[in-house]
């Protein structure tokens, strides 16, 4: 019973996750720092340090992001689980550790896919949109308007 449980295991494929391309933008503040954490790569650090002690939450993975509200910052690949995009906060506890808190998150609505990240709202409550960015949706030279308010608005040339 025990070995055809283990065949069974090792012949279950591992999912991969899927890979998501952005470049991210602030609307409100004028710089955000956040922390981008691929789910891919604290898995395996978590397989790699299995044994030794350590826990992934001592020790926060992450690639640090600054986003800034005049330009888009390049671009990034990163994986994702569940579904959501999300970003973190580095928070310095009064011990001097360092934690990882959500800041915000957004349902990714195509795998695979480029996106522009747009973080609205205020400090306390932020949102992500999620834009679709290629060439062949927005050819070079387009003009982009982007209504982060809840009512719909109309532009007039």
């Amino acid at each position: 019973m025990l070995s055809a449980l283990l065949i069974f295991a090792a012949a279950t494929p591992v999912q991969e996750l899927p890979e998501i391309k952005f470049r991210a933008l602030s609307f409100n503040e004028p710089v955000i720092e956040l922390v981008i954490v691929d789910p891919k790569k604290v898995e395996a650090s978590a397989s790699a340090s299995k044994g030794n002690g350590k826990d992934k939450k001592d020790s926060p993975a992450g690639e640090p992001l600054k986003v800034y509200g005049v330009s888009l910052t390049q671009e990034k690949k990163t994986h994702y689980a569940d579904g959501r995009l999300t970003f973190y906060k580095s928070i310095t506890n009064p011990d001097g550790t360092t934690t990882l808190s959500t800041f915000v998150d957004a349902i990714v609505p195509t795998p695979d896919s480029s996106y522009i990240a747009i973080i609205s709202g205020s400090a306390d409550k932020p949102t992500l949109q999620l834009v679709p960015d290629s060439p062949e949706k927005m050819a070079a030279g387009s003009m982009r308007f982007f209504n982060v308010c809840k009512a719909r608005l109309g532009v007039n040339f």
